[in-house]
């Protein structure tokens, strides 16, 4: 079975290098890796084909990441009309573990009806508050990931995706009739979360998207307020798009869809309700708390600190301070908030970029 690696890049020239490595050093190499140039001020191109990639740059690209990887798949889709081969799209700034290619390929010749995704990790760059969290966050989100049924996958991450031809082909065929978007495209570039949108795509056509333990990626975390702040009003006013352009069915409405968005729009809240009985109740009482309601605390500490162990000494003291990660949750608000304003005002995001 073919393996070509579509890597979208826009001014990457610090990244790729690092990334195109990865993938040569992987237990299954792929026969093609391809990145995809797309409107680069910088060297990323020379970069690429230095580190021993093939280049394929864009014209005229005005439809974000996702009209980026259109181009390139439109290249290369006819050579394969059959769906026989596979196509992994990842980020420019993302390294796969050693036997990501290997286990989804596995798992794909096993099941054609699935498609591959990954759980992600923050790379461990130059420490600072702002990166920790999300080192800490990710960290957390891989491990729930693995909890999970295998086929109950809620986003097929950008950080690495898989899927057969035949899938990609499908999909293209059905845009504008039952699939959002234009006919002939496979990835939507009208959505600004390319990646949660095809989820929805393959779901729609009867796919399953699974992570198997062993697709695991390192990626680049966000360095500041602003640049954090940016991408998170990003993926949720993405995710809110999408699911609005897909409606209430089948696929949307359960845990990969609008019930998970009242749950995180709940748990949000329920983290201010949680301090305020336990405040009030020490206020008020004065006698603290039943020893049931401590050691179910106490449990729920450990845990936390527990959950990030491989992070390293910084996220778990980060962990056992708590009020800092307390604040990080509650930032939650101004971005869910941005975002569904901005979604119900039908006002568009910028193109995508670096950071």
């Amino acid at each position: 079975m073919r393996v070509t690696v579509l890597i979208p890049a826009h001014n990457e020239r610090d990244q790729i290098a690092g990334t195109v490595t990865a993938l040569r050093w992987q237990t299954r190499t792929p026969d093609q890796i391809l990145v995809v140039a797309d409107n680069c001020s910088d060297d990323t191109e020379s970069v690429a084909a230095q580190a021993g990639a093939d280049v394929f740059t864009t014209a005229r690209n005005t439809g974000r990441k996702a009209g980026a990887i259109n181009q390139a798949l439109a290249r290369i889709l006819p050579e394969d009309p059959d769906g026989d081969a596979c196509i992994l799209v990842m980020d420019a700034d993302t390294e796969l573990s050693p036997r990501w290619i290997e286990t989804a390929a596995r798992e794909m010749q096993a099941d054609p009806r699935i498609a591959v995704g990954g759980t992600y990790l923050g790379k461990e760059e130059e420490p600072n508050l702002v990166r920790q969290f999300q080192l800490n966050e990710f960290t957390r989100a891989s491990r729930l990931q693995y909890r999970k049924h295998r086929k109950s996958v809620w986003c097929l991450s950008g950080t690495g995706t898989m899927a057969h031809v035949a899938m990609l082909h499908e999909i293209a065929a059905n845009r504008g009739t039952v699939l959002p978007g234009r006919r002939g495209d496979v990835y939507d570039p009208d959505s600004c979360t390319e990646d949660f949108e095809l989820t929805l795509a393959a779901r729609t056509l009867g796919y399953s998207c699974v992570i198997p333990r062993g697709c695991e990626s390192r990626t680049e975390v966000m360095p500041t307020v602003r640049t954090w702040f940016n991408q998170r009003l990003r993926w949720q006013h993405g995710t809110l798009d999408s699911l609005r352009d897909y409606g209430f069915n089948r696929v949307t409405w359960g845990w990969q869809g609008w019930t998970r968005q009242g749950l995180f729009h709940l748990r949000f809240l329920a983290q201010f309700l949680l301090w305020f009985v336990l405040i009030h109740s020490l206020l008020t009482t004065g006698a603290g708390f039943p020893p049931l309601i401590v050691a179910a605390l106490v449990v729920v500490y450990f845990e936390r600190i527990i959950s990030v162990w491989r992070v390293g000494w910084r996220g778990r003291l980060l962990a056992a301070l708590i009020l800092p990660e307390f604040l990080y949750g509650c930032s939650e608000g101004a971005y869910l908030v941005a975002a569904a304003y901005k979604v119900i005002r039908r006002q568009p995001l910028a193109t995508w970029g670096h950071l």
